[in-house]
């Protein structure tokens, strides 16, 4: 994952800079060491310059963020601040640059990328490095592209509009061929009672009445009889009756 180093002077863009590492923070393994973000981070004791310039060596890209008062930033006694060998923001960019880091000019609120002869001649090159801007009203658009600009994150794909645009009509048409079924179900049901009602006759059994069993064929229907075994009846081919007792003729 890029190890990220945020430049930025607190007069000009301290309140950017805070936004821009809380949506940058999601985006890598681990914040505190891989992003670095304030000077208030260098330990006492320690030679700041040194500090930094080994901070920036480990960095894989250096946002360096640019307001509108950057470039004309004033010490106590009035001297521009770029123009001192231990301003912070000129040791952080004139280290990246001199390692060929990418140096990208985030340039908030509409502040221009200073020209070559407005910078110390360290920082000259940044005014060729290709920048992004971020503003007020579209921050998190303006943020959600940097991020993507610098690969902290995949581009979301593009959303299947064929099988969303489907999903419905296979919906439908699932539905259309379910009605089908059950409705032919039912008018199948519906034919089968109203067939068994309008031949349906009271049996001998229910009636009260018992007669004895005939596989005579004189009526001309075909009963099947079952023997004890399972096998058909040889009576029914002869037509002869299957009553115990009876005899042909």
């Amino acid at each position: 994952m890029a190890k990220i180093f945020i430049s930025y002077r607190r007069e000009d863009s301290q309140y950017q800079a805070d936004r821009l590492h809380t949506a940058i923070k999601p985006h890598v393994d681990d914040p505190a060491r891989d992003i670095f973000i304030d000077i208030d981070n260098i330990p006492l004791g320690v030679n700041f310059a040194t500090y930094l310039d080994g901070k920036v060596a480990e960095c894989e890209v250096l946002l360096a963020l640019i307001g509108p008062g950057w470039l004309e930033a004033r010490d106590g006694a009035g001297n521009r601040r770029l123009d001192s060998p231990d301003d912070f923001v000129r040791i952080e960019i004139a280290s990246a640059l001199k390692r060929g880091i990418p140096v990208v000019p985030v340039l908030m609120d509409g502040a221009p990328v200073p020209r070559a002869d407005q910078l110390p001649e360290d920082l000259k090159e940044l005014a060729l490095r290709n920048g992004t801007a971020i503003s007020r009203s579209t921050f998190e658009a303006d943020t959600v592209r940097m991020v993507k600009a610098l690969g902290l994150v995949e581009p979301e794909p593009d959303p299947p509009a064929r099988k969303k645009s489907r999903a419905p009509l296979i919906a439908v048409a699932a539905i259309a061929v379910i009605g089908a079924i059950i409705g032919g179900f039912a008018l199948s049901q519906s034919q089968f009672w109203d067939a068994g009602e309008s031949e349906w006759e009271p049996s001998d059994e229910a009636s009260g009445v018992s007669e004895p069993t005939d596989t005579t064929l004189g009526n001309g229907d075909l009963y099947e009889v079952l023997g004890e075994d399972g096998a058909l009846s040889p009576d029914i081919v002869s037509g002869e009756s299957t009553v115990p007792g009876s005899a042909a003729g």
